[in-house]
């Protein structure tokens, strides 16, 4: 198996709709939110698709997760990536956690939340990535990047 990261702007959101069809990817969004972005193909497409988020000290994991859970309601998410500038593999276990719906109580170098939930749960499960240099992880998963683009966009990441 792989996983393509689709990096794009706006204006080839629908493309990527036609690469998830035949591709497990995620959508990186350059201009623009990525959850507004893949919202937008809500009853265009029942493809499986997925996103690359970008974590920040004032975007989180919390507020990551909430945003996950929202847009997943409308369209089918099956992936999601985070890149996080540090922490990132803790901002991805509470993001995890989040999106099972239950209560959460976790504290680790990223979160401390104590009662936390986000519900509506997304209606299937998400494998949530980490992205850290050339190296895409989830629990004992692991990716390398691979050489390969598909030309007609700006830039597709593969990993294997």
């Amino acid at each position: 198996m792989s996983l393509n990261i689709f990096r794009a702007p706006l204006s080839h959101v629908e493309a990527y709709a036609e690469f998830a069809q035949r591709n497990v990817s995620v959508y990186d969004c350059t201009n623009y939110s990525v959850f507004e972005a893949l919202a937008s193909l809500s009853g265009k497409t029942s493809a499986p698709m997925g996103l690359f988020v970008e974590l920040s000290d004032f975007y989180g994991g919390n507020l990551v997760a909430r945003d996950i859970a929202s847009v997943s309601q409308v369209v089918h998410i099956d992936n999601v990536v985070i890149a996080a500038p540090r922490f990132a593999k803790s901002h991805a276990q509470a993001i995890r956690r989040l999106l099972t719906g239950e209560i959460v109580r976790i504290r680790n170098r990223a979160v401390q939340l104590d009662g936390a939930f986000c519900r509506p749960a997304p209606p299937r499960a998400i494998k949530v990535w980490v992205l850290e240099g050339e190296e895409l992880t989830s629990g004992k998963l692991h990716y390398e990047r691979q050489e390969g683009n598909e030309g007609f966009i700006e830039n597709v990441m593969t990993f294997s």
